[in-house]
């Protein structure tokens, strides 16, 4: 059976009637978060798990007497079977976020952050060896780690390879985890701002140009006796054999 009485198939009744429930509840949980946050606060995992027992908890029983139902009338080889004989087999992992709040519902976000992964696997099609790849893996875990907690991935590569020699304990490792750098990151990026403004205030402050107009064939500045200009030209810049490397501005000035 692939289809119900109303016409309904069962797909859309599984969607329509449990999954979207599921959902709505998540939908409701991002919103506490981020009125949370607007306070500058964090949304409490008590909130989180009281919230998914009263509400998603009812809702999965429900999904899993349905599906344990349907399943032995259902032939196991067809699309249908499959998909309710995988939700039978895995339900204990399926619903394990509800009783742990700090677990997200579904791995959209994992499959998201991976897929540059498995685009770049694709591409480089080999790691050498089995240090290769554990290396490989460590490198996209940091980088990937870096984007969850909102840190810069150069500046905290280029952070941890200066100071990661002297890493000789578990503490000083642990202490090179990219939550742990944000804050030296972020003071760091703060005195950079701060020396700018400072040296900024100090550069001398350069007149608007004149309007410029024709005079004998050249460029003029109008209200001056003296015909000085600055002309800027991007040109290529050569490399020694490789031909065209970047493009070079000039400047020309005729002198004062």
């Amino acid at each position: 059976m692939s289809q119900l009485p109303s016409s309904r198939t069962l797909a859309n009744a599984a969607i329509e009637d449990h999954i979207r429930q599921v959902f709505a509840v998540e939908t409701r949980i991002d919103k506490l978060r981020s009125e949370y946050e607007e306070r500058g606060e964090s949304l409490p995992l008590e909130a989180i798990h009281t919230l998914r027992q009263r509400e998603a908890k009812p809702v999965l029983e429900k999904f899993k007497t349905w599906v344990d139902e349907l399943l032995p009338g259902t032939p196991p080889n067809s699309a249908l079977g499959k998909a309710l004989g995988y939700t039978h087999r895995q339900w204990e992992k399926l619903s394990r976020y509800a009783d742990h709040p700090d677990v997200p519902c579904h791995n959209n976000t994992v499959e998201q952050e991976i897929k540059h992964y498995a685009t770049g696997r694709k591409n480089w099609f080999f790691c050498y060896d089995k240090v290769g790849a554990q290396a490989s893996a460590n490198l996209f875990s940091l980088a990937l780690t870096c984007r969850a907690n909102d840190v810069d991935r150069f500046e905290y590569f280029s952070y941890i390879f200066e100071h990661l020699p002297m890493a000789t304990t578990l503490e000083a490792l642990e202490a090179l985890l990219p939550w742990n750098v944000k804050p030296i990151l972020e003071a760091r990026r703060k005195h950079r701002e701060v020396a700018l403004r400072s040296a900024a205030a100090t550069w001398p402050r350069i007149p608007p140009p004149l309007p410029l107009a024709s005079h004998g064939g050249g460029l003029i500045k109008q209200g001056s006796p003296r015909r000085n200009f600055v002309l800027a030209l991007t040109l290529p810049a050569l490399g020694s054999n490789d031909g065209v490397t970047g493009m070079l501005t000039v400047f020309f000035s005729s002198g004062s």
